[in-house]
């Protein structure tokens, strides 16, 4: 695979005329097969679908590819492309890949002062005749906002053109203040997502099938390596132990859980009350701030034969002790701290603190080499572009499938020189058993850590040393008698 190939080919030397500008496929675009396919899916389901693509497989230049044939069906009407992402980051790199297909979006998204005036003229030329096509890039933020709602509703109604929407990363439009902002108005839809399920939330998963259609077209990641468009890697469980406090916190919490499972209804983790979540997200930041991931960690890096680089170190939002100076600092500080100040690694954070300025230039120093990696909280598990990542620290995890099907895509993306991928996923080893732990309390842990397994073993399947990784909890599957899990 060519950089063109994964891009869409070279973007325009100069930004095309907004008054003449339409939509062309770039001409060192290789259309793929399986892009072609998910093409005609759509096409057969009446303009309407999802695309449930691995990351890394081409969404956007499939998305931009099915645009461009669906406004060429009708050269003479005007044609709006409206494009939704959850970051600026993101939008902003669909505003580059606009530009190779001959088309500048107007970016919708950092204040109204910044795009109204944009919006307005845009839609202006198409009703003077003075261009074809009108592209909108915009955050959900921006497209929830009254400002945007009025505006796009208002130009819906008055002119005549064809709309398009398209939402990147689209499970996180199942959210019930976005569901009632999109527009029945457009017919033609299609959203993009490696995970379009919402993880625990049916409603906001059918939601999202209600107004983009169904899948009409899936392409998975193990498919997506085995015909050779994503890297291989090899994946390495890191076995983590609580520490006394922690552990007695975690029975605690597994015994308040166990009470109100027993007096439900239903199978218990699939109906679950305010109480029951509350505890459970109690129990997974206990678990995602446990103190001997750093120590692990260190360990770790000790061992390995060359400093990481162009690594991702994936933190949690929970606190842990720092032994040395006993403050309760955020894990992402003592990551960060240990990797720079114990092992002279060049990072930066990149959490929702910074701005977006200081994001672009940490992405772009970690893609040049200047960084040797980058310790994020979740905002970076979604559609940002970093092919030469090599390595992956998951001091974060998730039995929600979008985010580890995400973090593991992020790393798999091919580019020069690269051949396979490396993931340390630090796994927290339940505690022994207290003795006041009753049957009860026991069987919710061993589907608690099933879960967990399950998630494992999904790695475990597409790695080069798959057998060998799951071997490493051979004892706790055993334990817990989920051998053949």
């Amino acid at each position: 695979m060519t950089p063109d190939e994964e891009t869409g080919g070279e973007a325009l030397s100069e930004a095309p005329d907004p008054a003449t500008q339409h939509l062309v496929l770039p001409p060192k675009l290789l259309i793929r097969d399986y892009q072609r396919e998910a093409i005609r899916a759509w096409s057969t389901n009446g303009g309407r679908g999802v695309f449930a693509m691995a990351t890394g497989t081409g969404k956007t230049i499939t998305a931009l590819t099915l645009a461009t044939k669906v406004a060429e069906r009708n050269p003479h009407h005007p044609f709006v492309l409206i494009i939704l992402c959850p970051y600026i980051n993101l939008c902003r790199q669909w505003e580059v890949e606009l530009l190779t297909f001959g088309v500048q979006a107007v970016g919708c998204y950092e204040g109204r002062a910044r795009w109204e005036t944009l919006f307005d003229e845009a839609y202006q030329r198409l009703h003077a005749k003075l261009g074809k096509v009108a592209a909108f890039v915009v955050s959900n933020a921006t497209f929830q906002s009254e400002a945007f709602q009025v505006r796009l509703k208002a130009r819906l109604a008055a002119q005549a053109v064809t709309p398009f929407i398209i939402a990147d990363e689209a499970h996180n439009l199942g959210a019930k203040g976005v569901q009632k902002c999109l527009p029945p108005e457009i017919k033609l839809r299609l959203a993009l997502s490696a995970t379009p399920d919402r993880h625990l939330d049916p409603e906001g998963t059918q939601a999202i099938f209600d107004y983009f259609g169904k899948i009409v077209y899936t392409f998975p990641l193990g498919r997506a390596i085995a015909e050779g468009y994503l890297t291989q890697y090899e994946y390495h469980p890191i076995l983590v132990t609580l520490s006394p406090e922690e552990a007695e916190q975690y029975w605690q919490i597994t015994q308040q859980l166990s009470r109100l499972l027993a007096g439900g209804k239903g199978d218990g983790l699939n109906e679950l009350s305010d109480g029951a979540m509350h505890l459970l997200i109690k129990r997974a930041r206990l678990i995602g701030a446990a103190a001997d991931k750093i120590t692990q960690l260190d360990l770790l890096l000790k061992r390995l034969p060359e400093k990481p680089r162009r690594a991702l170190f994936y933190c949690g939002d929970g606190r842990t002790g720092d032994t040395f100076t006993k403050e309760d600092k955020r894990q992402i500080e003592l990551v960060a701290q240990l990797l720079g100040n114990q092992h002279n690694l060049r990072v930066r954070t990149f959490t929702y603190q910074e701005k977006t300025a200081e994001r672009e230039d940490i992405l772009r120093d970690l893609r040049s080499g200047f960084l040797d990696g980058v310790v994020a909280i979740r905002c970076l598990d979604e559609g940002i572009d970093l092919p030469a990542l090599e390595t992956g620290f998951l001091l974060a995890s998730s039995s929600n499938p979008r985010q580890f099907v995400q973090r593991r895509g992020r790393l798999l993306r091919k580019a020069p020189g690269k051949d396979k991928a490396v993931i340390y996923d630090f796994v927290v080893v339940p505690p022994p058993m207290d003795g006041d732990v009753n049957d009860h309390a026991f069987n919710l842990e061993r589907r608690l850590f099933q879960s967990e397994l399950k998630r494992i073993s999904e790695f475990c399947q597409t790695a080069l040393n798959g057998f060998a990784a799951l071997e490493t909890l051979a004892p706790l599957r055993k334990h817990y008698n989920l051998i053949a899990a």
